[in-house]
């Protein structure tokens, strides 16, 4: 993990926002310009020389860029060849509906708010043949106004791409999957979404 003060690039860490199975996202600001934050993915060092790892990380960005939802994070670029390559996001300044489901039931009336917003966001993607794969609360951020993102489109796929996940590979989170999770060769990414 970087600390405070790490440097990416053009890029100062200021935070650690979390870390997942192809790297880690930092809060950072413009060296050059300290108020204009980013969100930064960058690839884990592992990671770097595994050609299907770069695949699907490039993969992210170009999802994620094609996106125009205001309940979608969004990519604004992607560079491979720093030193530690990246993506960077716009930063979204809120908590994890993850965090708020720890601290108690949400009532119905801001509940069902954020439930259309969720949905209206995965309708929007499935319509493009986008598929996130892994909707779960700690992929979902609740803004101060009251707004949702979805965030994490690290094993995102379009319906009619080549599939670039290693073999014997699921996706999503166990504790989100549909029953029909048990039957890899029915497994439907639009249900998948839907149910987490």
């Amino acid at each position: 993990m970087l600390q405070r003060g790490d440097e990416i690039d053009i890029w100062v860490v200021e935070k650690a926002l979390g870390q997942g199975g192809m790297g880690s996202v930092y809060r950072c600001h413009n060296r050059s310009a300290q108020r204009i934050l980013a969100a930064i993915k960058v690839l884990d060092p592992n990671l770097n020389r595994v050609a299907s790892a770069k695949a699907r990380f490039i993969r992210e960005a170009e999802i994620l860029f094609a996106l125009d939802h205001p309940n979608i994070v969004k990519v604004r670029n992607v560079r491979m060849d720093a030193e530690l390559p990246y993506l960077e996001m716009e930063f979204v300044e809120g908590r994890s509906v993850e965090d708020v489901v720890l601290r108690g039931s949400t009532p119905l009336e801001q509940a069902i708010p954020l439930m259309r917003q969720g949905l209206d966001a995965l309708h929007y993607m499935h319509e493009l043949g986008i598929r996130h794969r892994d909707i779960k609360p700690s992929n979902l951020l609740l803004q101060d106004d009251g707004r949702l993102k979805i965030v994490d489109f690290g094993i995102a796929t379009e319906q009619e791409a080549v599939t670039i996940t290693e073999s014997g590979q699921n996706f999503g989170s166990v504790s989100y999957a549909p029953p029909e999770w048990i039957e890899p060769d029915d497994l439907d990414p639009v249900k998948w979404d839907v149910y987490g």
